[in-house]
């Protein structure tokens, strides 16, 4: 069968891009998504800090995946990235990352039979990894009309559509991270709203079944749950990692002596922003497209 696992990273920040990234998996049970050792992005990632291991994981994966290793995160993120309609002609220096990869973890510790050893822990086939990144520009242009929880799930129904659509014959499991403290997500349903679909609800789980197609459940805590949502999860934090740190590189280049800034509502980010303000003004940075509205 087919399963999706889908979830977030960078809902409460308020620098750097909200990402939202779905993982396609043949599985033998679904069942066994609840077994291996594979840990949720929190657990291996901290940022500016606690960095190599989380590289190590997620090239291990796109080398098991694409049968090579990306040299540069332009070609990981052309690779993994889907498109949004507003994609910007003119980035700026902090938009897209200059380094090379790997940037944190040594080259010969990137290793696909580590990725093969985790997938067969729950006996998966990874088959697909798709991802969507809005910048702070794209962010704040689209939550103008609606909460960042409406935001959010309109970018895992997109990653849903896109799945499903791919694969129009086949029945697909969706295994979602909970966003914020929703429970209600049917309030959202954009294109899904015109179908037919059963509701049920019980012990953290949301759970949508449309009976022409699959099922989207909706799981608190579901990364620490879901093997194929803390693989998602894996792999949006470490995209997501990729713009902070051209972030930090671009003014620390003028700024040395400024302390890393991880994006998220805090003493360091609040200095970081007070900081800073006058260097953006000189390098042309908008506030618009450095600062989320929400």
């Amino acid at each position: 069968m087919l399963v999706v696992g889908i979830d977030e990273n960078g809902y409460g920040p308020v620098l750097g891009p909200l990402v939202v990234t779905a993982t396609l998996l043949e599985v033998e049970d679904e069942k066994l998504l609840q077994e291996g050792n594979l840990k949720e992005s929190k657990q291996v990632f901290l940022s500016g800090e606690k960095m190599s291991d989380g590289e190590i994981l997620v090239l291990s994966f796109y080398s098991h995946l694409r049968k090579h290793k990306p040299a540069t995160p332009q070609q990981f993120l052309a690779d993994l990235i889907l498109p949004v309609d507003d994609n910007c002609d003119s980035p700026l220096s902090i938009c897209l990352p200059q380094f090379r990869l790997p940037h944190w973890c040594d080259e010969d510790a990137i290793d696909e039979g580590l990725a093969t050893k985790f997938l067969k822990e729950v006996g998966a086939k990874l088959v697909e990894i798709k991802s969507i990144s809005l910048c702070p520009a794209q962010f704040n242009k689209r939550a103008k009309n609606m909460s960042k929880a409406q935001l959010d799930y309109l970018l895992f129904e997109t990653l849903i559509l896109h799945m499903r659509n791919k694969y129009p014959k086949k029945r697909i499991l969706f295994l979602c991270g909970f966003i914020g403290s929703t429970k209600n997500y049917s309030q959202f349903f954009y294109n899904l709203a015109s179908e037919e679909w059963e509701e049920e609800g019980n012990n953290g789980e949301v759970r949508y079944v449309f009976p022409n197609w699959g099922e989207i459940r909706f799981i608190k805590d579901g990364d620490k749950q879901y093997f194929p949502i803390a693989l998602s999860s894996l792999l949006g934090k470490y995209i997501r990692e990729l713009f902070i740190e051209q972030l930090n590189i671009v003014i620390r280049e003028h700024m040395p002596s400024i302390n890393h800034t991880s994006g998220y509502p805090n003493t360091q980010t609040n200095e970081f922003i007070t900081k800073t303000s006058k260097l953006r003004a000189k390098l042309g940075i908008p506030d618009n497209c450095f600062i989320r509205c929400k």
